[in-house]
């Protein structure tokens, strides 16, 4: 979980798709679908959103105008309010939520029929099933819902996680470019010391320099699909500049990013994991206990590619 801790605490996003213009909360699409739902709700509902991060979903709510009661849980450290001091909006709607850290949804800390409706984008597939539907159930009132986005094994999302971690593994792996800046790094930093440098420990710099570009081509030329050269391209501006600017970065700096890459790809393979497949689908639906009046889980696409899975489970 540190992996996620690290992320949340130190990310000024609201979701985790921080590369994205879902940085600042859902549009598009997302927006679209979570306000249908929305106008389905009573006013004043209470709400539950399960694996908030930093609160998009929950804002995306708390915005909407039916002053809905909205609490938000994360199985991970999270602190949302101290992200978005200098966003006035996004800070009053986070300000109205009753934010939870640290609570997992295979466990949640409230009463029996506390909420009207419960909610999820890309957090509840996360969990182990067994558990956190149950749970869902317990405290979800009778004629409640569990609505939730999941990621779909065969979507879009899941496809360019594939192939990210193809190339991440060029980058972190032993020996990989990101430990061979280090390297490169370190040298510079002994280089640095040197007042006034012989003409073999100049030829020594020069020589580490060009062989480590080199070998950033050398991987680059490797990826033969646009999606890798776009991966390749993101991951490679963190540590060209370190190249270039070398004077001024430290061991610790590029340590710290190699840390944080680490904490990417792992966050990247639990997104991969936790996608449901058909097969997971059927399973899940057939092993839903009988608490549940219907349980309805459909593909959704976004501009004609699939995105996730859309699922809404009404309890009795």
């Amino acid at each position: 979980m540190k992996h996620w801790d690290s992320y949340w605490l130190s990310t000024e996003t609201l979701s985790s798709f921080a590369q994205s213009n879902h940085k600042d909360g859902y549009q598009g699409d997302v927006l679209y679908f979570w306000n249908a739902v929305f106008k389905e709700f009573q006013t004043s509902a209470n709400l539950l959103d399960i694996g908030c991060g930093n609160g998009a979903l929950a804002v995306l709510a708390e915005q909407y105008p039916k002053g809905f009661d909205i609490t938000a849980v994360d199985a991970a450290k999270i602190d949302p309010i101290k992200h978005f001091k200098n966003n006035e909006k996004v800070a009053l709607s986070l300000k109205n939520i009753k934010f939870f850290s640290q609570m997992d949804c295979e466990k949640l800390n409230f009463d029996d029929s506390s909420f009207d409706y419960l909610m999820s984008q890309f957090g509840i597939e996360y969990s182990d099933i067994k558990f956190s539907f149950p749970e869902a159930s317990r405290v979800l009132k009778s004629g409640g819902e569990l609505i939730a986005l999941v990621h779909h094994r065969k979507s879009f999302i899941t496809q360019d996680c594939q192939q990210g971690i193809k190339v991440l593994s060029q980058f972190i792996s032993k020996g990989g470019l990101a430990y061979k800046v280090k390297n490169f790094i370190e040298f510079c930093s002994r280089y640095r010391c040197i007042a006034e440098p012989t003409r073999k420990e100049q030829n020594e710099f020069l020589s580490n320099n060009e062989n480590l570009l080199q070998d950033f081509k050398k991987v680059q030329i490797n990826f033969s699909s646009e999606v890798e050269q776009d991966w390749f391209g993101q991951l490679a501006q963190n540590f060209i500049p370190m190249i270039v600017n070398w004077r001024e970065v430290s061991v610790y700096q590029i340590e710290s990013l190699i840390e944080e890459l680490i904490n990417y790809q792992l966050r990247i393979n639990e997104q991969i994991q936790a996608a449901w497949s058909e097969d997971e689908i059927k399973a899940i639906i057939t092993n839903m206990n009988s608490d549940w009046k219907t349980i309805d889980i459909t593909p959704k696409e976004i501009d004609g590619e699939l995105f996730c899975w859309v699922l809404r489970a009404k309890k009795r």
